[in-house]
């Protein structure tokens, strides 16, 4: 998604930047663009979609958007711990150890670790901490 009003964009520092979105509500949405902490709340006819063209390397939003489609998650979170690296979180409703594999794989070079948590009776937490791109390169 991309903001429509130039000026608004201008304001927030958000010119030519594309973003996910991250929670819906009833007319508004909340976009998660590719900004450490850059999160803002805007109107469904205030945003366009995008797509954008596949790249060589996965950059942030395309990875949370790889990691919720491939284990088909339910819930998510992203935060930032105290070293600077992402922490996300994807509930889902069973993994399979190949399927750790291969994300362990999709999150290199930047992954850091990865952890899985009981959530409830028949759900599972999986916790892939990454190192933020400018740090790796």
């Amino acid at each position: 998604m991309q903001c429509r009003d130039i000026h608004y964009n201008r304001g927030l520092g958000l010119v030519d930047r594309v973003g996910m979105v991250a929670e819906l509500r009833r007319r508004d949405l909340r976009i998660l663009f590719d900004v450490d902490n850059q999160g803002i709340w805007l109107s469904k006819q205030g945003v366009n979609r995008v797509t954008l063209p596949p790249t060589d390397r996965p950059r942030l939003l395309d990875r949370l958007t790889w990691l919720v489609h491939f284990v088909s998650a339910e819930e998510l979170e992203l935060e930032l711990d105290e070293e600077g690296r992402y922490r996300y979180t994807v509930v889902c409703g069973e993994l399979r150890l190949g399927e750790l594999e291969e994300v362990r794989r999709y999150m290199e070079p930047l992954f850091v670790d990865l952890v899985v948590q009981p959530r409830g009776m028949s759900r599972l937490g999986l916790r892939v901490t990454f190192r933020r791109e400018s740090a790796a390169t």
